[in-house]
């Protein structure tokens, strides 16, 4: 439970949605609702600009898939040239 509420805070300090977030993290928007209410009754919560907002779930998908394309192909060339 732990571990989830710091993956939760740290989806929220980056600015992301509340959407987002139980999409990325697969949790019930209403975890992530209760999150944000203790969050406010603790007074944890600031406003961050859409231009600070750095949380992309999609991003991180894209670079894994991206880099896994440029070891293969690196591999690939290293075997056919035989180093």
């Amino acid at each position: 439970d732990q571990k989830m509420i710091i993956k939760i805070a740290t989806c929220f300090n980056q600015g992301a949605a509340i959407q987002d977030v139980a999409k990325y993290l697969e949790i019930s928007p209403i975890r992530v609702h209760q999150f944000i209410a203790a969050s406010l009754a603790l007074g944890f919560v600031k406003s961050i600009s859409a231009s600070e907002a750095k949380f992309n779930p999609y991003n991180n998908q894209t670079n894994i898939q991206e880099t896994g394309k440029i070891k293969g192909f690196f591999s690939r060339l290293r075997q056919k040239l035989g180093i």
